[in-house]
């Protein structure tokens, strides 16, 4: 429990942060129009906004806390974000009005203590739900420090206590909403004796004397696909794969499959798909090991686009996978434009899928697919090092929000 003293000081604090935050609140006449697409600037230092419908690009900053943008409400009338004011990778939730004011911290959690836990990877659903991981700091009694991920939610309206979908001891992340909101897929870990091979567990050792204390053998942590209800009623593992660690679940637009990274061993990728139900079998999508950086829907539901290294001997690059069939041989490239963009990573659809954003060597591209342009036609100053993140296709302009 914190004395007098230090809570005094700790709401001191958060009273200076939330001053400063709508002291520097950015203040506009003209309305964001949309699509609006956001991203953190490349010194994490604030958040740009780039709005299509007016060419206008806003810039939030709120203290000098490490920011990260991560999405918008279901009505694309606020910003979520997280900041960061230790530096350890414990950052606060927040969300803000488009124009900075009207800060909020939205997660009240007492257990873990003032500078002891932390949000990352928040994801607003459209039943306006907030999931993200909770990260905790434990100090064991050997005096080692170890971080606790777990799944939380929160309602998005306003501040409240985190709702737990998984409990410590098992590291769980990712979280990725389904578009109904109904369904919340994540990954969890589990530690396990590694293998001599991809397929075995490990070969078993002649046991000690019996004055001798056996030395527990070495574990590795490995991650499979869970899935949970919105209400928490119903959770299960979608994968159980024996050895490699699944990444970067997403759900198809109508909420019928789920994609992800399937790792053997590290740094050795394959794409695969699953549908969401009890038993489901994976689909496997190519068989080759890849790099694969970065993956993401088309807006029909039609494929996947995905961002490779030595895919083909290319160094990077664009590619479409599709749902059948043998990605190795089948594979398309994505972009067809007369700019070579080279490296490419984080590619983003718009909602109606119009624009595809993506970043390159720190500069967020933007391109209209339907005109084959470029947004705008001259490179403009945003430079950013995270994935761009798109207001929802609700968003009916900023004028509707107030």
């Amino acid at each position: 429990m914190m004395n007098r003293r230090t809570r005094f000081i700790s709401l001191i604090s958060i009273l200076l942060l939330f001053w400063t935050m709508n002291s520097n609140a950015q203040h506009h006449q003209l309305p964001l129009l949309g699509p609006v697409v956001a991203v953190t600037t490349h010194t994490s230092d604030a958040i740009q906004l780039y709005d299509l419908g007016t060419g206008e690009v806003r810039t939030l900053s709120f203290g000098t806390s490490q920011h990260h943008v991560w999405g918008f409400s279901p009505d694309g009338c606020r910003v979520m974000f997280t900041l960061d004011a230790w530096g350890e990778a414990l950052p606060q939730l927040y969300t803000a009005n488009l124009d900075g004011t009207d800060v909020q911290a939205m997660v009240r959690y007492e257990d873990g203590g003032a500078g002891n836990w932390g949000v990352w990877e928040p994801v607003w659903s459209s039943q306006n739900r907030i999931a993200f991981s909770l990260i905790e700091r434990i100090t064991t009694s050997s005096g080692e420090i170890r971080f606790n991920h777990r799944i939380a939610t929160i309602n998005g309206t306003t501040p409240n206590a985190p709702t737990f979908y998984t409990e410590r001891g098992y590291s769980s992340m990712s979280p990725q909403w389904s578009p109904d909101g109904v369904w919340l897929a994540y990954v969890r870990y589990q530690e396990r004796v590694p293998g001599t091979d991809l397929l075995s567990t490990a070969v078993p050792t002649n046991p000690p004397p019996p004055d001798v204390t056996p030395v527990p053998p070495p574990l590795i942590s490995e991650a499979d696909l869970w899935i949970v209800s919105a209400d928490g009623q119903d959770q299960y593992a979608l994968t159980d794969f024996p050895v490699g660690s699944i990444r970067s679940p997403l759900w198809s637009p109508d909420g019928t499959l789920i994609s992800f990274i399937y790792s053997p061993t590290p740094q050795n990728d394959l794409f695969y798909m699953i549908a969401n139900q009890q038993g489901a079998l994976a689909t496997q999508l190519n068989f080759e090991w890849q790099s694969i950086y970065d993956l993401t829907w088309q807006p029909n539901g039609s494929g996947l686009i995905s961002t490779m290294r030595g895919f083909r001997d290319q160094n990077w690059g664009l590619w479409s996978i599709g749902l059948v069939g043998n990605a190795d041989e089948e594979a398309l490239p994505f972009l067809r434009f007369e700019e070579d963009f080279g490296i490419v990573a984080s590619p983003r659809f718009s909602p109606d899928g119009r624009y595809f954003a993506f970043t390159h060597q720190y500069q967020l591209i933007v391109l209209d697919l339907v005109a084959n342009t470029r947004m705008p036609a001259t490179p403009f100053p945003i430079l950013t090092n995270a994935a761009p993140v798109w207001t929802p296709s609700s968003f009916s302009g900023e004028s509707a929000c107030y």
